[in-house]
C-alpha cells in the first residue's frame, strides 16, 4: 500500500524537496516537538501569560489552507497509530488532541487549573490561545463548572482592555477548552523589571483601571489582579487576563458567592502563585477581607486593593508585602498598609488609599481610581510637553543676546563710517554706513522677535501646565527683569504693569520682592554725625525732599530702608552740613564700598571754611550714569564711582570772565587777553569778532553777542574750550573743568533722574525754549529756582551748557572698574570736547542730564559756557 505522504505529494503535484519537508513535519509532530517547546523562565505570578512571551511568533507552515488541513490529518493518523489505546484516566499528561479546526503550535503556559497552548485556527487563518482544563481535573465537576464559568464570564465582558473569547468546546479526552486572543507582548511584571519608564507603566495601569471600571459597572470582580495578569501588547494595547476567579455580584447587593476553593500543586512558599491552602487568589495582592474569608465584604473595593498593590509594585519595583505568604499575611493583618517611599509624590496618596485595610476607606470602584490616575497622568503628559516648550524658550535667550551683540557691532561700524562725514557728504559716501545701520536694525528686529517667541513659549507652557516650576520661574524672572528695567529707565507706567503681572503670577512669592525694602550703611569722617532722613517725593511734577525721620548717629550698618530715592542731611559740630543722596534699589544695600574695596568709604565732612561761597560739595560714592533712551548721544546705563569733589554752584559769569581778561592785560599779557575775548558769532574763535568793546587801555566793556547785549550776571558764552581751560588754571587752587561724569552726578544725584529737578519736564522749570512769552535769551545765573540739583548746583538744565574736561568718546570715557581717571587731556583741533546741559534755546530732550554733545576745542557757540570743579584729597 502506498505511503500516505506519497499519495499526498502525487495529489498536489509536489516535488521531492516538498515531500522531504512534509516528512520532517510529520516526524516532529509525532514526537511532540511542537508541543514540548520549553517556555522562557519568568516571574511565576501568572505562568501562562508570562510564558506567552516565550512562544514563537511564527504561524503554521506556509503551504496553504488545504495543505495544512491535510498535513494535520496525516499527523493525526500517524500519531494515532503510534499512541496506545487508553481505557482509564492516565497518570501522566496526555499529548494534545484537537479538532480539525485547530493546529497545535506548542505550549504557552500552565497554571493550577489549566494549560494554555498556542493553536492555529484554520478557519480564520490566525493563531489564537487555547486554554483547556488541566487533565488531572477533567473528572472534577466543580473544576469543570469553574472553568466553564471563566469562559462565559470573560466572553460576556466586551471591552478593549479585556481579552476576548472566540470559541469553546470539549477535547476528545473530555477537557473543556476555549480560545481567546493570543497576545504578543510582555506582562506588566516584565515591563517593570526591564526598566520601563514610570509614566509608561502608569499609562498601562490606567488601561487596567479602565477595563476593571467596565467590569465593575457590570457587577463583576476579578479577584486575582496582579501585574503578571496584565499583558501589554506590541502596539501598546493593555489586556487584563486570567478571569478564572472572577465572580458576579448578586443583583440584590448580597454577598459574593465564594465557591469552593480549588488549587493544584501550589507551592505554599510562593505568594505570587494563584491559590494557597483553601483560599483563591494571589497572596501578595489579596485584600484583607479576602484573606480573612469575609466573603460578604468582597466587591469592587477588593479589586481596588489589588490595583493599589499592583501600582505599588510598578512604582517601587517590589511588592508591598514581601516575604512568604504567612509572613505577608501576618504583617498585613496586624498593622497599617505600607508607605510608598519612592515613585512620583502625586501617586503616593492614591496608592495609600487603595491599600486601606478597611474597604470603606478605598476608592469605591476602579472607575473612581481611574479618575485620579488619569488626572495625574494627564498632568505628567502636560508637564512633559510644557517642559519641552520651556526648554525651547530657554534656547532663545542666548540667541537674542547674540543678535543684540551683532547689532551693537554693526552700529559701531556704521558710526565709524558716518561719524567723520559732514551732513552735506554725498550719498555715495554715506551708503556703506547706511548698510551697516540697516543690518543692525534687522538684527535688533530679530532679537525682539526672539524675545516675543521666548515669552510666548513660556506662556504656552503654563497654559498646558500652570504649575511647571521651571516655566513659572523663568516667567517670574522675566517679569522681574522687565520691572527693574522699567524702573531704571524711570518708566512708571511699565513698572506698574509688570508689578501687576508679578502679583497675578505669584502674589505671595513676590510680595517681599515687590515691597523692595533694602538697607543703608553709612560711615563718616569724623564719626558721630547726626543724620536726618528725607525722602524724595513727586509734587507738582518735581521731586522734592520730605522729612521722614532721624537716623542713628554715624556709623551705622544695614539700617532697614524702603526702596526709593533719599537724601541724608549729615551734620557735625565744626563742619559744613553735607547733603548726601542715596538710592535704595529694589532689595538693595547702599554700602558705599568703592571699586576693589572691602569696606565702606567714610564720607568726609568738610570742616568750616573748607567750602567757599558758591561752592557745592559732592561726596564720594556711586551714581547711576546714562540709561536714558531719549537722551541724544546718551550712554548706556552703568554705575560709576567718583571720588569726592567740589563744583561751582553757577557757571562763570560775564563779569567774572571780563575780570579775568583785564587781569591778563594788567599782567602784560595783552595779546593773550585779546585772543581770549568771548566771541559775538558762531565759528572758530580766531575767525569771529569779539563781543567786548574796548573802553580804554587794557579795559573793555561788555558788548553784543549773538544779537543780544551781554549782561554781567549772565553766564559767559562764545568762548572755546581753550579759553575755559586757561580761565580754570588762572583761578588756582586746583580748579579745572568738570569731567562729564562729575557734571552728570552733580546734575542728577545718584538715582538716575532725568532732569536736575526730577523726571518730568515743564518749560517753567528752567530757562529753555518756551519758558516765557516771545523770543528767549540767555539770562542771569540762578534765576530759575527749580533748576537746582540734589547737591544745590544751579542752571544745569537750561540757560547755558557747560564745557567739560574730557575729549568726546562715543561709548563714553574709560572706566574699567567703574572708576574713571580724572585727568586733564591735551586735545587737538581735530578732537571734540564734551558739552553737557541744556541752554536757553533747548527743547526737552536736549535738557536731559544724560544728553551729550561734542564740539571742537577751538569753536564757539551761543549757548555754551562753562563752570569750574576741583578735586579734594583722598579723604573725600
Amino acid at each position: 500500500m502506498p505511503h500516505p505522504l506519497d499519495l499526498f505529494v502525487s495529489r498536489h503535484r509536489l516535488g521531492p524537496d516538498a515531500r522531504a519537508e512534509l516528512e520532517q513535519m510529520v516526524a516532529d509532530a509525532s514526537s511532540g516537538a511542537w508541543s514540548a517547546r520549553p517556555a522562557s523562565p519568568d516571574d511565576p505570578e501568572t505562568p501562562w501569560s508570562v510564558s506567552a512571551l516565550a512562544a514563537e511568533a511564527a504561524g503554521p507552515p506556509a503551504i496553504g489552507g488545504d495543505t495544512v488541513a491535510t498535513v494535520a490529518s496525516l499527523v493525526s493518523e500517524h500519531s494515532a497509530a503510534m499512541a496506545p489505546a487508553r481505557t482509564t484516566r492516565a497518570s501522566t499528561p496526555p499529548g494534545p488532541a484537537f479538532s480539525d479546526r485547530y493546529l497545535d503550535q506548542g505550549p504557552l503556559g500552565a497554571g493550577g487549573m489549566g494549560e494554555v497552548r498556542r493553536v492555529y485556527d484554520r478557519y480564520l487563518a490566525r493563531s489564537v490561545a487555547l486554554k483547556r482544563l488541566h487533565w488531572k481535573l477533567v473528572e472534577d465537576e466543580r473544576c469543570r463548572t469553574r472553568f466553564e464559568a471563566e469562559s462565559t464570564m470573560t466572553a460576556g465582558l466586551e471591552h478593549p482592555g479585556i481579552v476576548p473569547v472566540y470559541d469553546r468546546g470539549v477535547l476528545p479526552d473530555g477537557s473543556p477548552w476555549f480560545t481567546m486572543k493570543c497576545v504578543r507582548g510582555r506582562t506588566l511584571t516584565q515591563a517593570a523589571a526591564e526598566g520601563a519608564p514610570t509614566e509608561a507603566l502608569v499609562e498601562a495601569f490606567l488601561g487596567v483601571c479602565d477595563a476593571m471600571a467596565y467590569a465593575h459597572a457590570r457587577k463583576v470582580v476579578h479577584r486575582d489582579l496582579k501585574p503578571s495578569n496584565v499583558m501589554v501588547g506590541e502596539f501598546g494595547e493593555v489586556l487584563v487576563m486570567d478571569w478564572g476567579l472572577a465572580r458576579r455580584l448578586h443583583d440584590a447587593a448580597g454577598p459574593l458567592d465564594p465557591l469552593a476553593p480549588v488549587g493544584v500543586d501550589i507551592d505554599p512558599e510562593r505568594p505570587d502563585l494563584t491559590g494557597f491552602d483553601d483560599l483563591l487568589g494571589t497572596p501578595s495582592f489579596m485584600p484583607p477581607e479576602q484573606i480573612s474569608r469575609r466573603f460578604g465584604e468582597i466587591g469592587p473595593p477588593s479589586d481596588v486593593y489589588a490595583l493599589g498593590a499592583t501600582l505599588y509594585r510598578l512604582l517601587a519595583r517590589r511588592n508591598a508585602f514581601p516575604g512568604t505568604p504567612r509572613e505577608m499575611w501576618r504583617a498585613l493583618l496586624s498593622g497599617a498598609p505600607p508607605t510608598l517611599d519612592g515613585g512620583p509624590p502625586g501617586l503616593r496618596p492614591i496608592v495609600a488609599r487603595c491599600l486601606a485595610l478597611d474597604p470603606r476607606g478605598r476608592y469605591p470602584d476602579a472607575a473612581a481610581l481611574a479618575v485620579e490616575v488619569r488626572r495625574w497622568l494627564d498632568g505628567e503628559v502636560n508637564r512633559a510637553r510644557a517642559s519641552e516648550l520651556t526648554a525651547d524658550a530657554m534656547r532663545l535667550r542666548p540667541l537674542a543676546r547674540s543678535l543684540r551683540a551683532e547689532a551693537a557691532h554693526l552700529e559701531d561700524e556704521a558710526h565709524a563710517v558716518l561719524g567723520p562725514l559732514p551732513p552735506f557728504a554725498p550719498v555715495e559716501q554715506k551708503a556703506p554706513g547706511w548698510s551697516f545701520e540697516d543690518r543692525a536694525a534687522e538684527k535688533l528686529r530679530e532679537a525682539r522677535l526672539a524675545d516675543v517667541a521666548y515669552l510666548q513659549a513660556l506662556r504656552n507652557a503654563l497654559e498646558i501646565d500652570p504649575g511647571l516650576p521651571e516655566a513659572r520661574q523663568a516667567l517670574n524672572a522675566h517679569y522681574r527683569g522687565q520691572l527693574v528695567r522699567a524702573e531704571r529707565r524711570r518708566d512708571g507706567d511699565s513698572a506698574a504693569e509688570y508689578a501687576a503681572l508679578l502679583k497675578a503670577h505669584d502674589d505671595a512669592g513676590n510680595a517681599e520682592w515687590l515691597r523692595g525694602d533694602g538697607s543703608l550703611t553709612l560711615l563718616t569722617d569724623p564719626p558721630g554725625a547726626s543724620v536726618k532722613l528725607y525722602r524724595y517725593v513727586e509734587q507738582q511734577r518735581r521731586l522734592v525732599r520730605q522729612f521722614d525721620r532721624a537716623l542713628p548717629s554715624t556709623p551705622f550698618v544695614e539700617v532697614p530702608l524702603a526702596m526709593g530715592s533719599w537724601l541724608l542731611r549729615i551734620e557735625a559740630p565744626g563742619h559744613h552740613p553735607v547733603d548726601y543722596p542715596v538710592n535704595i534699589e529694589r532689595t538693595g544695600h547702599w554700602h558705599g564700598i568703592p571699586p576693589g574695596g572691602a569696606a565702606p568709604h567714610a564720607i568726609w565732612l568738610p570742616p568750616q571754611g573748607a567750602l567757599g561761597p558758591g561752592e557745592c560739595y559732592v561726596p564720594a560714592g556711586w551714581f547711576i550714569s546714562g540709561g536714558d533712551a531719549e537722551a541724544p548721544d546718551g550712554l548706556a546705563r552703568r554705575p560709576i564711582w567718583l571720588d569726592g569733589y567740589i563744583i561751582r554752584r553757577s557757571p562763570v559769569t560775564n563779569a567774572e570772565y571780563l575780570d579775568f581778561i583785564e587781569r591778563l592785560a594788567a599782567e602784560g599779557q595783552l595779546s593773550q587777553a585779546r585772543a581770549m575775548h568771548p566771541r559775538a558769532e558762531v565759528g572758530r574763535r580766531q575767525e569771529v569778532p569779539s563781543a567786548l568793546v574796548e573802553r580804554g587801555p587794557r579795559r573793555w566793556s561788555l558788548g553784543v553777542a549773538f544779537g543780544a547785549p551781554l549782561k554781567p550776571d549772565a553766564p559767559v558764552v562764545g568762548v572755546d574750550w581753550y579759553c575755559a581751560d586757561r580761565f580754570a588754571a588762572a583761578a588756582g587752587s586746583g580748579w579745572r573743568l568738570p569731567h562729564e561724569w562729575e557734571w552728570e552726578k552733580a546734575a542728577r544725584g545718584v538715582d538716575g533722574r532725568r532732569y536736575p529737578w526730577g523726571d518730568r519736564f515743564d518749560p517753567t522749570f528752567a530757562r529753555v525754549d518756551g519758558c516765557r512769552p516771545g523770543p528767549n535769551a540767555i539770562g542771569p545765573v540762578a534765576e530759575m529756582p527749580f533748576d537746582t540739583s540734589p547737591y544745590g548746583v544751579r542752571d544745569l538744565g537750561g540757560n547755558s551748557r557747560d564745557l567739560c574736561l574730557n575729549v568726546y568718546e562715543r561709548k563714553g570715557p574709560a572706566a574699567p572698574d567703574g572708576r574713571p581717571a580724572i585727568e586733564r587731556p591735551r586735545p587737538t583741533d581735530q578732537d571734540f570736547m564734551i558739552i553737557r546741559g541744556g541752554s536757553y534755546v533747548s527743547r526737552p530732550s536736549f535738557c536731559l542730564t544724560a544728553t551729550r554733545f561734542g564740539l571742537p576745542p577751538d569753536r564757539v557757540l551761543s549757548g555754551v559756557g562753562f563752570r569750574l570743579a576741583r578735586s579734594i584729597d583722598a579723604r573725600g
